[in-house]
């Protein structure tokens, strides 16, 4: 199943990360190229801990950046990719951390991790509403789960990446 789903950004498009059907119907629907890695999101700090190589210091810090963020970091033999993927447009992963409190609740009855991207047709504007998600994605309605709530219109998450082991940030994507 794919779903449609409002966050701390903007709606957002994603399905189980062992899915290969979906992931494949993910991509054709927002028309998005297979070579363009989507990120994985993962219940919480600890689980980014336990599947990346980042050190205590940096996750440390990521705890307290202010923005919604996506980190893209190297994986640890903890997190193992399916073997429908490309290993080599996913060296790393642009790990995602869910953040809103109504996530939290609908967490609690999901399994991680998941695949996500933003729910928009690829280089087209951010979703903000079931309404327009419905009107972008109408064709594929039947395919697919789109919870339906109204969210602020926020920027898009900051994506980066540590250099090396330090605290020094690479930004692949600055908005804040």
């Amino acid at each position: 199943m794919i779903y449609f789903f409002p966050t701390d950004t903007c709606y957002w498009i994603w399905c189980n990360i062992y899915n290969k059907r979906c992931y494949f119907q993910m991509f054709k629907i927002k028309n998005r190229s297979l070579d363009k890695p989507v990120s994985v999101l993962i219940k919480d700090f600890e689980e980014l801990k336990k599947y990346s190589n980042l050190n205590d210091e940096q996750i440390n810090f990521l705890k307290s950046y202010p923005y919604p963020f996506t980190i893209l970091t190297k994986p640890n033999k903890e997190f193992v990719l399916p073997d429908f993927l490309d290993g080599n447009v996913y060296s790393k992963i642009a790990f995602r951390i869910w953040k809103l409190a109504i996530e939290k609740e609908i967490l609690k009855k999901i399994e991680l991790p998941f695949f996500l991207t933003s729910a928009n047709i690829s280089n087209e504007k951010e979703l903000y509403n079931s309404k327009e998600v419905e009107e972008a994605f109408v064709e594929h309605i039947e395919d697919v789960t789109i919870i339906s709530w109204q969210i602020p219109k926020a920027k898009p998450s900051d994506i980066f990446e540590f250099d090396w082991e330090t605290l020094n940030l690479k930004y692949l994507r600055k908005n804040y």
